[in-house]
């Protein structure tokens, strides 16, 4: 109780008063010792600075209820009418109400009353206007500095039911992440800079997670932040790149941690019970942050442009001073942030040792596909000082065995290549002379058949940058082994001496490895200069601009300043208020012929819902008197009569829909109590936890369960869909249940989103989605042709559709043998090249007598399968694939063609789309029978050529120029491509398309690896092709006119 005798419900009632706008204050210290009361009982008198002399002694902590109340109050009705009079007690007001005292002590009390802010703020934007909108948006601004991960978890922490304590944690991350969206909606995009949705996350969760993990003691702490890091992950979040602005996950963190000695400790806490995805990820991003910050001037490249074509220059950024600083401090965060004593990979073992976990990392995550410079991997070699000397031989080893790796040579990127002789150079370097058994072991690791195999592959290669890291390599590890008066391996002079072609990089990493001991010594004097972390960030990033609280809500002023004017004086015409009584969504035709009066109800609070609500509203009845007999008796009736009716709107059975119509009486309790007291029921605000979701039984109860915001529910039907589709395909059991929901079930598929996080989601939806089209083909693969053109559907989405058709042409053509699901297009391209090389190749007498002369080791068995030239799969009763191939190839070429003259074609035309586009294509035409084949040519060269018409190296050309690979050789295994050179407008076309392919070719015949070399690979089959499409066309000219060769 306080001095005025008042309980924590009086207190509740007065500010809900206030609120409502039937309390009034006389004067500015009515107004002050009203709000001080329960302030005080929540921080004490202490903590309430320019309010203490109205506060009351300290007492027991104030309800949530009460809490949430005052805050409502305070930007509803105070803010409007008491902000300018409180003068300065107004911002302590708030900030103690919104925010809490920032004392340590308090940190517990802090923590809740900002989760009741949470709560109240998402509540008021919804119907927030005028003056309470602005003070509000204020609010928001604040609490971008204000807000306290760390204080939560403390409240979190503080609460003894843990599932509750869960269910609080995850409803403050989820309305904290949506904040900016709720102010978005609310100002109708008229959001300031400071609440965007980057720079929200940034600086609430990001850096609210690197303050709160000081202070995370013992595991469940640690377990919270957590889920803030897989919250971020969900988002995208994490994986954002980091730009020009140093904005970004790992930016921030590593300013927020910059001055804590404690960073080390806790990050490997927080990392040992993240998942080994999820570790995987952060490494990912941290790397792809320090490539950014190191790319960011010269230093990030061997030879710098300016040094290029000047000999004697080269190596003079990269070499320098700054690059020492750059070097030392990655080194410095990556010893921080990807510490050797923490599991790099999936296995989580504690029983390995130190030593096994350098070796593990550098495999796991500096050996890793991210992009890498050499800055980097001096900066993974000066890591690695740190470990003993025979962990980093094995390093080296891990490293060159990678080096080595016949598969990488053949796709090698030069930046990769770079990097993995910049990682080995200085990795060997850093290996000083040391015992007899060491330097045994470095002579076996160099003359280790791998090694040698890897220096012969580099040797061979056709890029001479490749070969030359190669020869250096080589070099420098004869240099490293070779015994006292031994012989060296050497390449001359002639090799390294120039400009061009690797000759600067090769004598800049030479320089590097015979320089290593200067180098290292003054990247050890610039990281003793680290005394704290964050002189090694600002090295990174640069300084940061550290801007006021007080200059944000000046800014904050000022964009909302720049509103129009009134466009006129006059005010708007009185209208009467419309009648708003709606009819009842349900009414219940009796027996009887006489027409009833139409009953109205009052129109609804909130959005409508069907099934939700486990508990019906009580509406108290406008008779005094109880219910007879026969009342009961009726009410049932009509009851089973709604039951019914309500089955078959939403085609379940009775009684389930009796199920989810039940509903418990309220007790008296209840019926007594008034609307706005929640103490009348003590739980009536504890988190509500869902009913467990049966599993479908119909094929018309999945399109509902996927449209739901249910986490549950979306869970269920992705799980039952695939199976219950296979199960009650067309068949005379079952009837047409697949054919009659088919679209509704197909469309509630394409439309999903991962909103949830749901394990294999995306494998359970391409699943479902395969069932229905191979269920109702007729049905599914036209939606299927239409939907992927559409401009709302996500690339994931349109891959799923896409992946739909291409697996169900496949099941009903019976072609499993067409690679594997997700790369049968990589398996139908590889098979056309190869037949096409090996018919060009028997053409050439020195390759047909090479190919005769080679001992062939392969086996095939006694007794072979004879298939058809072409994919020609038939039903026994005359219907199947033959009768609906065209249903698939046809409708998305003509789609494709149609939306290719639209202005504004949306993100099906990027490059990974089209990409996806031709490759389902592709597989379309090799499985297409011959009457489909005959008629395809128009019309699939015209989209072709469309394309082509200025052709790129990437992989939407790879994959147009496979798709006419596959063309061509269906053709040529047809009839010789007759039919194909009767077709005079194919003809033409394909006379059109040749220059291009051969410019194409000519372009990129020198590339060796990547995507230019998959584009001139597909570009020589597709010359090959047309080559014998000529020797064709001759023949038949010549068989036409009787001409015998001599």
């Amino acid at each position: 109780m306080s001095e005025d005798g008042q309980d924590v419900r009086a207190l509740r009632r007065g500010f809900e008063a206030v609120t409502q706008g039937t309390r009034r204050f006389g004067s500015r210290d009515e107004v002050l010792r009203f709000y001080a009361a329960p302030l005080a009982r929540l921080f004490g008198p202490d903590q309430l600075g320019a309010l203490q002399v109205f506060g009351p002694e300290a007492s027991d902590n104030v309800d949530v209820l009460l809490v949430e109340a005052m805050q409502e109050s305070l930007l509803v009705r105070l803010g409007v009418d008491w902000a300018t009079a409180l003068g300065a007690a107004w911002k302590t007001l708030l900030e103690l109400t919104f925010f809490g005292s920032a004392a340590e002590s308090c940190a517990g009390q802090a923590g809740m009353v900002q989760q009741c802010a949470l709560r109240t703020v998402s509540r008021v934007l919804a119907t927030a206007s005028g003056e309470t909108l602005e003070q509000t948006v204020q609010l928001c601004v604040t609490a971008r500095e204000r807000i306290s991960l760390g204080a939560m978890v403390a409240a979190v922490g503080a609460e003894p039911n843990r599932a509750r304590a869960r269910v609080a944690w995850t409803e403050a991350l989820r309305l904290l992440g949506a904040l900016p969206d709720r102010v978005a909606n609310t100002t109708k995009g008229d959001v300031p800079q400071t609440l965007r949705g980057e720079c929200w996350i940034d600086a609430t969760l990001v850096r609210g997670l690197g303050d709160a993990l000081q202070h995370a003691t013992d595991k469940p702490e640690v377990e919270l932040l957590r889920d803030v890091l897989v919250r971020l992950d969900r988002s995208g979040h994490l994986s954002r790149a980091a730009d020009s602005s140093t904005a970004g996950f790992w930016p921030t963190i590593l300013r927020t941690t910059a001055t804590k000695s404690t960073t080390t400790t806790q990050w490997a806490k927080l990392r040992r019970v993240a998942g080994s995805s999820l570790r995987k990820r952060l490494d990912t991003t941290l790397l792809q942050t320090l490539q950014h910050a190191a790319m960011r001037g010269f230093a990030g490249t061997l030879v710098a442009p300016t040094e290029t074509g000047k000999p004697g220059t080269e190596g003079s950024a990269f070499l320098s001073s700054a690059t020492h600083a750059v070097v030392a401090a990655s080194a410095h965060v990556m010893g921080i942030f990807i510490p050797p004593n923490s599991p790099a990979d999936e296995s989580d073992s504690d029983t390995d040792t130190e030593a096994l976990h350098y070796v593990r990392t550098l495999k796991c995550t500096a050996l890793s596909r991210v992009s890498q410079s050499p800055v980097l991997a001096w900066a993974w070699a000066t890591y690695l000082l740190r470990a003993p000397v025979r962990d980093r031989l094995d390093c080296l080893t891990a490293a060159l065995g990678r080096w080595a790796d016949t598969a990488r040579l053949a796709r090698v990127l030069v930046d990769e290549e770079l990097f993995l002789s910049t990682l080995i150079v200085c990795i060997l370097a850093s290996i000083a002379s040391g015992s007899r058994e060491l330097e045994d072991a470095l002579v076996a690791v160099a003359h280790s058949r791998a090694v040698l195999d890897g220096v012969s592959a580099h040797l061979a290669h056709a890029d001479p940058l490749v070969r030359r890291t190669g020869m250096l390599v080589g070099e420098l590890l004869s240099e490293r082994t070779a015994r006292p008066g031994g012989k060296t391996l050497s390449f001359g002079a002639a090799i390294w001496n120039g400009t061009g072609e690797g000759r600067e990089e090769a004598r800049v990493l030479r320089a590097l490895y015979h320089a290593w001991s200067h180098h290292s010594d003054a990247i050890a004097v610039r990281a003793a200069t680290f005394k704290h972390d964050s002189a090694a960030v600002d090295t990174l990033f640069g300084p940061q601009q550290v801007v006021a609280s007080s200059t944000l809500m000046s800014t904050v002023r000022a964009e909302r300043k720049r509103s129009d004017g009134p466009k006129t004086r006059r005010l708007p015409q009185r209208v009467d208020a419309r009648d708003t009584r709606t009819r009842p969504l349900i009414s219940v035709i009796g027996d009887s012929d006489d027409e009833a009066p139409l009953s109205v109800s009052s129109p609804r609070e909130g959005p409508l819902r069907m099934f939700s609500n486990h508990v019906r509203p009580h509406t108290p009845s406008e008779s005094s008197s109880s219910s007879s007999d026969s009342d009961s008796d009726a009410d049932d009736a009509d009851q089973h009569e709604m039951h019914k009716l309500a089955a078959d709107l939403a085609g379940v059975s009775t009684d389930d829909a009796a199920s989810l119509f039940a509903s418990a009486k309220p007790s008296s309790s209840r019926a007594t109590a008034g609307v706005g007291d929640m103490d009348a029921d003590r739980e009536a605000h504890a988190p509500q936890f869902d009913k467990r979701v049966r599993a479908p039984v119909y094929v018309s109860q999945l399109a509902p369960l996927l449209k739901t915001s249910s986490r549950q529910s979306v869970r269920m039907g992705l799980r039952s869909a695939a199976a219950l589709v296979a199960r009650k395909a067309p068949t005379r059991t079952f009837g047409g249940e697949v054919d009659e929901n088919a679209v509704d079930l197909t469309l509630a598929l394409a439309a999903l989103h991962d909103n949830f996080g749901i394990r294999r989601f995306e494998d359970m939806r391409r699943a479902a989605l395969v069932e229905v089209a191979c269920a109702a083909p007729v049905r599914v693969v036209g939606v299927l042709t239409e939907q992927v053109f559409g401009s709302q559907y996500s690339g994931v989405q349109r891959t799923a559709m896409l992946y739909a058709l291409t697996e169900a042409a496949v099941r009903l053509s019976r072609a499993e043998q067409h690679g594997k699901a997700g790369h049968r297009a990589e398996a139908v391209a590889a098979r056309v090249v190869s037949d096409t090389r090996r018919v060009g190749e028997q053409r050439v007498p020195q390759l047909r007598r090479e190919r005769q002369l080679r001992l062939d080791t392969s086996r095939t068995t006694l007794v072979q399968e004879i298939r058809p030239g072409t994919s020609l799969a038939v039903d026994p009763d005359g219907r199947g694939w033959a009768a609906m191939a065209g249903a698939f190839v046809f409708p998305l070429l003509n789609r494709y063609l149609a939306y290719q003259a639209l202005p504004s074609r949306g993100s099906l035309f990027e490059p990974d789309s089209l990409a996806l586009l031709f490759d389902t294509l592709g597989v379309l035409i090799s499985l297409a029978p011959a009457t489909v084949l005959r008629p395809l040519g128009p019309v699939l060269l015209e989209a072709l050529a469309t394309l082509l018409i200025s052709p790129s190296a990437g992989p939407e050309t790879a994959a147009a120029l496979s798709a006419l690979a596959i063309f061509l050789h269906a053709h040529l295994e047809l009839d010789s491509a007759a039919s194909l050179l009767n077709d005079r407008t194919s003809v033409r076309m394909l006379k059109t398309l040749l220059p291009r392919v051969q410019m194409l070719f000519t372009q990129l015949n020198a590339h060796t690896g990547g995507t230019p070399a998959k584009v001139a690979a597909r570009a020589a089959t597709v010359l090959l092709q047309m080559d014998q499409l000529d020797q064709a066309q001759t023949q038949t000219i010549q068989n036409t006119l009787g001409f015998i060769p001599a």
